[in-house]
């Protein structure tokens, strides 16, 4: 469907938590942001992903008592198709 919404999401920014926003390699369509959101929120821990497929970026929200900045990044690589690096917010 053309213009529509490519983003698989829960709304990180409105839950409360700790988020990390990630570059995401290797996203091509909105059926990888639905494959990458469903392997996140497989994670414990995690309570949330925005994730769009056309900036190539996803915003996590998670509980860092539960799941780590590296755990949610190796979640995205085991998927097996993407690449995730940490964006230094300024």
């Amino acid at each position: 469907t053309m213009g529509a919404q490519t983003a698989a999401t829960t709304d990180a920014s409105a839950v409360d938590g700790t988020h990390v926003a990630l570059e995401i390699g290797g996203m091509t369509c909105g059926a990888c942001a639905d494959k990458l959101h469903a392997s996140l929120m497989s994670l414990d821990g995690v309570k949330a992903a925005t994730i769009s497929s056309e900036t190539g970026k996803a915003d996590v929200a998670y509980d860092a008592a539960k799941v780590s900045v590296d755990a949610i990044i190796a979640a995205v690589a085991n998927g097996g198709h993407f690449t995730a690096k940490k964006i230094d917010e300024a």
